[in-house]
């Protein structure tokens, strides 16, 4: 009887820890193919690129299948570092979208913290549109 529950305890451990595996999936407009993503950790005063891929078609992918410390991350696509976007690095598919010629609408969601995060940045971004329009009286 105890093997056995030794035994449901592991498989339940080892299933909870092989689904705890985080991927961001990135659709981007006007990147050539080719062009470089990167994901940014913060270390000290330092930014370490920890895992790329490249454009495709308009999206990228990057998987993996560690359990991510949740903290805040980067993406950087390209080389220049003219557009790195924030996001929270955490368990499950993270949903990435950017439009060159419209960058005010970068969105990052699909999991709680970044969809916590964008509605933020959007109701920051309104009342910021709202301080910018009284100045302009």
């Amino acid at each position: 009887m105890i093997r056995k529950l030794t035994l449901l305890n592991f498989f339940i451990l080892t299933s909870f820890f092989v689904n705890a595996q985080h991927s961001i999936e990135g659709k981007v407009v006007g990147f050539e193919n080719g062009t470089k993503v990167y994901i940014l950790q913060q270390v000290d005063d330092e930014s370490i690129k920890i895992d790329s891929t490249e454009i495709r078609n308009n999206t990228f992918t990057i998987k993996n299948n560690s359990t991510p410390e949740i903290d805040l991350y980067y993406i950087e696509l390209g080389t220049t570092q003219e557009y790195i976007f924030t996001f929270i690095m955490e368990s499950g598919i993270i949903k990435f979208s950017f439009d060159k010629d419209n960058p005010s609408k970068v969105s990052v969601s699909g999991t709680t913290n970044n969809d916590l995060m964008t509605s933020y940045n959007k109701v920051a971004m309104q009342i910021q549109d709202e301080i910018m329009d009284f100045q302009n009286q």
